[in-house]
């Protein structure tokens, strides 16, 4: 309808067309389908009004001949042409007995020239004052012939308005034809790559066999008979109507068999009409197209249902698309109607300025559809690339994981090694030195060395037992120390006092922190035996400022010495509990303090 207007606009803009150029719209007829002209005197001819089919005179007809007078009394100076708006099939244009050209063959296959204009120039030297004659002779398929008004005038005034209809006609749909091809190649490769996604199979076969329509408009020598060609691409629109309505049950989701089955059933009648030899073809174009028509309605109407329903964008533009075609074929039936019907002023901008709408608004609309389904696909292929980038990440980050796994497990395992061949020293420590140091203990006739062989094997147990434990509670260690504090003070004839408070918070004491806390103990105690000459020990334990301190004090003599390996080793081991160890002499004994931390968060009053 836009371009039906625009036309109408060019037509008021450029009067000249209309001023110097005779339009004719009489003309006489001879209907005979030969190839020479008939003579000017032959009783056959008779006057008619144009636009004339040739079934007006035999239903069957495939020829005839149109002759227009022209008098005038001087020879034009200017060229001038004869510019026939449309006409069906073929024609041989002759003035004053000069052939001037043609559209082509007028043997089967017919050249088809149905969508285009004619332009020949009238020579000057052929001109003669008085009455000059032009002859068309009309070559077409049976009951397909038809001659439109022509115009007769100066030429530069009439090539303006052939060539734009030439453009729009021919030019156009050219192109249109040759970008629907790209776009159906590339739509249905996608759907080969993604044959589980149907609508696009439906979309691209909707743009071919809207292609092969469009080839109807362009080709003028189809390589097949004319009506065979002319059946195949009005079915071809039939086809298009139903793959749009199969890509739009897919694009929206709502597949329904008993939909498709209808859908099927009138293409079936559209092929078995058209292959119909008792029914003229052009009634079978025209009921088959009004259904056609019908399911594009539909179709739109479902759409924007469906938009109502979730107002999303897509269905509204698509909506939008097909209420364009729903336009354009209103606007197409419109020019189809007979000119009786319309006025005078009408019916005469409809004959030299109709176009069909549709051979446009489907493309456009197919075009518009292919890029939307290209930004979609695109839009699916930068998702996918994100995924494949998403998980590439993750694939690197679980390689990293497994490799971080595999070097933990290799390192376990070699500790695992290093704990079993440990725990086969100690097991032979154990069995060998443990026996002789526990026979010394009990033979030794001197104190001391029965304390030093007892110290050492409980030394040898606590290597072998605590190595292999997990972390335990201080508690527990300070009742297993002063357990074995008690015997050896009791051995040595050594009073013992014990003071440790029963709120004293918790400390969990990993097997190395509880070796080195027993070392120290047991080093601490073995001095007092071997060098106080003390009668009473007293040891406390308290906890303050977030300190442990475990204090060892003595009766005996006050004596400093020099820090020795003994003295060393506990400083060391203090230093390994995070903590420090000071000795201090006095008067009457020594007195020994080991501080060493513990964090808030493991510790704990005891219970």
């Amino acid at each position: 309808m836009r371009l039906f207007i625009l036309l109408l606009g060019l037509v008021l803009a450029m009067p000249a067309f209309a001023v110097p150029a005779r339009e004719i719209w009489q003309a006489e007829f001879i209907l005979a389908d030969t190839a020479t002209p008939p003579t000017p005197n032959d009783s056959r001819w008779h006057p008619v009004r144009l636009p004339h089919a040739l079934k007006q005179d035999a239903v069957t007809a495939t020829g005839g001949w149109f002759r227009f007078r022209i008098h005038t009394d001087v020879v034009p100076a200017e060229p001038q042409a004869i510019y026939v708006w449309w006409l069906n099939l073929n024609a041989a244009f002759y003035f004053n007995d000069e052939f001037l050209g043609d559209g082509g063959r007028f043997d089967e296959p017919i050249a088809r020239n149905w969508n285009k204009p004619f332009l020949f120039v009238l020579p000057l030297g052929d001109w003669h004052a008085g009455t000059n004659e032009v002859l068309i002779r009309i070559k077409s398929d049976p009951g397909w012939g038809i001659l439109s008004p022509v115009e007769i005038g100066p030429l530069e005034q009439l090539r303006p308005d052939y060539e734009l209809r030439r453009v729009l006609q021919v030019d156009l749909a050219r192109g249109l034809t040759l970008t629907l091809l790209i776009a159906a190649s590339l739509v249905l490769a996608v759907w080969w790559r993604r044959r589980h996604d149907p609508q696009y199979f439906w979309f691209g076969l909707a743009c071919l066999a809207w292609a092969v329509f469009s080839a109807y408009l362009i080709v003028r020598d189809p390589p097949m008979p004319g009506p065979w060609f002319r059946s195949l691409s009005h079915l071809a629109m039939d086809i298009w109507a139903v793959c749009m309505a199969m890509f739009v049950q897919h694009y929206l989701g709502q597949r329904s068999r008993r939909v498709e089955r209808m859908l099927l059933a009138y293409l079936a009648l559209a092929v078995a009409l058209t292959l119909s030899p008792w029914i003229w073809p052009g009634y079978v174009y025209a009921f088959d197209h009004s259904l056609g028509f019908i399911i594009i309605c539909a179709l739109t109407w479902q759409v924007f249902q469906r938009w109502r329903q979730n107002q999303w964008r897509e269905h509204y533009l698509l909506g939008l698309a097909l209420v364009a075609l729903v336009l354009a074929s209103l606007h197409d039936l419109l020019l189809s109607l007979p000119p009786d019907l319309l006025g005078a002023k009408i019916a005469h901008i409809r004959l030299k300025y109709h176009f069909f709408s549709l051979h446009f608004a489907a493309p456009v609309v197919l075009l518009f559809l292919t890029g939307h389904l290209g930004r979609r696909f695109a839009d699916a292929l930068t998702q996918a690339e994100s995924f494949n980038r998403e998980l590439e990440r993750r694939v690197e980050a679980s390689a990293q994981a497994l490799t971080e796994s595999y070097q933990r497990r290799t390192l376990l395992e070699r500790e695992t090694a290093a704990a079993e061949e440990r725990e086969r020293i100690y097991r032979d420590l154990h069995d060998d030195i443990g026996a002789k140091l526990l026979s010394l203990a009990i033979r030794a006739k001197d104190s001391q060395i029965a304390d030093i062989a007892r110290s050492a094997l409980q030394d040898l147990r606590d290597v072998v037992s605590r190595s292999a434990q997990a972390d335990a509670p201080l508690s527990d260690l300070l009742a297993d120390w002063r357990v074995e504090i008690i015997g050896r003070c009791a051995a040595a004839d050594l009073r013992l006092v014990w003071n440790q408070p029963e709120d004293l918070p918790e400390r969990n004491m990993t097997a190395a922190d509880a070796l080195n806390l027993g070392r120290i103990l047991r080093e601490a105690l073995s001095n007092i035996l071997r060098h106080a000459e003390a009668r009473a020990v007293v040891l406390g334990v308290h906890f303050a400022h977030g300190q442990y301190q475990i204090a060892l004090e003595d009766d005996g003599q006050g004596k400093p010495r020099a820090p020795g390996r003994g003295m060393r080793n506990m400083r060391a081991r203090a230093a390994q509990l995070g903590g420090v160890i000071d000795w201090t002499w006095g008067e009457h004994g020594c007195r020994v303090m080991l501080e060493f931390p513990a964090t808030a968060a493991d510790s704990k009053p005891a219970g």
